[in-house]
């Protein structure tokens, strides 16, 4: 699955070495969505401190690992929720939330609604979408 976060990064110019371990480590969360990683686990994929890497990441994209990750992880739960009829429990934890009112919370955070709600709208055509 593609992540939906690559077409939106910031251009930098990147050394090699730099622009490729940033590229894995966007690899390594989009192939290992459904474990939570930390930046600490990225950074020592990457060969980096923690600090380094966080200031890295947000200088590259322009927010927080964290926020990016969660922004990540509610669009292809929106993703799922327009493709299927799995229960909003199943595609929470699919998505790499481990704990459901976490799942609920980042949702109405990033969605302005719950994602029953969002699921309702996209039902009854209404537009769901919310641009954050």
């Amino acid at each position: 699955m593609a992540n939906p976060g690559h077409a939106r990064l910031p251009h930098r110019c990147l050394t090699a070495p730099l622009a490729s371990d940033f590229v894995r480590s966007l690899a390594h969360l989009e192939a290992n969505l459904d474990r939570p990683d930390s930046a600490a686990d990225l950074a020592r994929l990457v060969r980096m401190t923690p600090q380094g890497f966080s200031r890295f990441f947000h200088r590259q994209v322009g927010c927080t690992f964290v926020t990016y990750l969660n922004r990540w992880r509610i669009s292809l739960a929106c993703r799922k929720l327009l493709e299927s009829d799995e229960p909003i429990t199943k595609i929470a934890y699919q998505v790499g939330f481990n704990n459901l009112s976490n799942f609920h919370r980042r949702f109405r955070q990033f969605k302005d609604m719950t994602p029953a709600q969002y699921r309702l709208k996209v039902q009854t055509g209404a537009t769901p979408f919310h641009q954050s």
